[in-house]
């Protein structure tokens, strides 16, 4: 009871002093440019093909690094879903569509404008027979976890549980070549590589009343991070608003004078949220 006294005392004291004179503004947020781009390895998958029972098995996929120093699991993340059609002209291709298992939409660096998501050849191995395996048709070549590794590309957004268009690979395949893997790397712009921040609630608020609003801070894959706390700060448009911390996730926003104005919630490098609240 005695906090809740204090508290009352407080904002009826910060509302009396608004009514005589503007209180300062609070700080305003700074936002990240919307046009840097986020080039993200998702991951590798090695695949094994059987030349003479003409099957293809993609196995347990294998942790990778990335820039940003991140490991993960890619059974997680996406799943490459996949046909072959062996041919008796030394070739072997594959359909190849890619199922997007972020929690995130895949190729953009924006949430909006698109960009080109990265499937390359990072290592292609004969396990029975001898000969060399070389990709016949890739989109180019690039620099990903080496240099001049083989790549199909899409310019596309595909978002969570969404699949890209099917890609048509092929492989020149020796006929002493009986059996043989392909290691596949995804990289793909993402809009929030370090992860985001949302924010849920009331955003009408009553001249000389509160709302208090939530965050829920997400990683780059799209799990829930609890923790650590979030950051609260407002700005006044127009018109006056003041934003405190009410515990880890929760933000305490206070209607001053009637108008607008915007609430960000920040965590760490994640990408922040901005919303406009409305004071009436």
């Amino acid at each position: 009871m005695n906090h809740l006294r204090i508290r009352a005392a407080a904002l009826a004291a910060l509302l009396a002093s608004a009514a005589c004179a503007d209180m300062p503004s609070a700080p305003t947020s700074v936002r990240p440019p919307d046009n840097v781009e986020h080039q993200k390895l998702i991951g590798t998958l090695t695949c094994r093909v059987d030349v003479a029972s003409q099957t293809t098995q993609c196995g347990e996929p294998v942790p990778v690094g990335s820039q940003d120093n991140v490991r993960v699991t890619i059974g997680s993340y996406f799943t490459l879903l996949t046909s072959a059609q062996f041919s008796n002209n030394g070739q072997t291709t594959f359909f190849n569509t890619i199922r997007n298992d972020l929690g995130q939409t895949i190729g953009t660096n924006t949430g909006l404008d698109v960009d080109t998501i990265y499937a390359f050849i990072s290592n292609i191995a004969v396990t029975s027979g001898t000969g060399t395996v070389t990709v016949n048709n890739p989109d180019g070549t690039g620099t990903f976890t080496a240099t001049n590794q083989p790549y199909w590309k899409w310019r596309q957004t595909v978002a969570p549980g969404e699949q890209t268009a099917t890609g048509v690979w092929t492989f020149n395949v020796p006929s002493t070549v009986t059996s043989w893997t392909y290691t596949l790397g995804l990289s793909a712009p993402i809009a929030h590589p370090n992860g985001w921040v949302q924010i849920s609630g009331n955003y009408q608020i009553q001249h000389g009343q509160y709302q208090l609003l939530t965050a829920t801070v997400y990683d780059w894959t799209g799990t829930v991070n609890t923790s650590s706390y979030v950051t609260w700060t407002g700005a006044n448009v127009s018109g006056q608003i003041y934003v405190s911390q009410w515990d880890d996730r929760t933000g305490h926003v206070l209607g001053v004078r009637t108008g607008t104005g915007e609430v960000t919630a920040s965590f760490g490098s994640a990408t922040p949220r901005t919303v406009g609240v409305n004071v009436y």
